[in-house]
């Protein structure tokens, strides 16, 4: 396993979802529970980050819940508050509501070689390339900059990555869904029943 520690983002609100994303079913476990159950398998050291506005599976009673310095600021104040739990170490930021998370990607991302600040997963969109910064590695040198930006009231991920030294690794349109988020009840699959019905 890597010596990292990986915070999972539990604390959003999932208005556009209009009910707690993490505790959606995947199988047989919550969505939590299956990017937890990934992540764990990579990186040694596993955190929730936030104030779950929700009952934690009974299965994760025992995880250990940092929550944010500032609350109300996003994954940005989570972010801050992952690397300042992590005393020095390097950490890798997760969203609860990726479906696809894969191994591969976490240990892609923990392995690359980095000489900067953040190693973040790139997909097409359009005419270039959109960033996951939900879904990336930050190295323990990224906090002071993340504590400016906080400071400067400069609370967007991708804003972020724009003061940092980025590397990139760009999946191929096979490996996208890695990064897929859950946000709106129409990114949901349709049941089985209802798939039939619409052929």
């Amino acid at each position: 396993m890597m010596d990292w520690i990986a915070g999972i983002l539990v604390g959003g609100q999932s208005r556009r979802m209009g009910r707690d994303k993490a505790l959606l079913p995947l199988g047989d476990l919550t969505m939590l529970e299956s990017v937890y159950h990934v992540v764990s398998r990579v990186v040694r050291r596993v955190v929730l980050v936030g104030a779950p506005p929700f009952a934690l599976p009974p299965a994760m009673n025992g995880a250990c819940v940092i929550t944010d310095y500032t609350p109300g600021l996003g994954p940005i104040g989570g972010l801050e508050a992952l690397l300042t739990h992590a005393a020095g170490a390097d950490g890798l930021l997760i969203a609860c509501d990726m479906p696809n998370l894969n191994e591969a990607l976490l240990r892609r991302l923990t392995d690359t070689g980095l000489d900067g600040d953040a190693v973040v997963p790139t997909t097409l969109a359009g005419h270039g390339r959109r960033r996951h910064p939900c879904c990336a590695a930050y190295r323990a040198s990224a906090l002071s900059v993340v504590r400016a930006a906080i400071a400067a009231g400069g609370f967007a991920l991708h804003d972020l990555l724009n003061r940092l030294r980025v590397q990139t690794i760009d999946l191929s349109d096979d490996e996208a869904k890695w990064v897929e988020n859950w946000n709106r009840p129409a990114d949901l699959p349709l049941p089985a029943a209802t798939r039939e019905t619409a052929r």
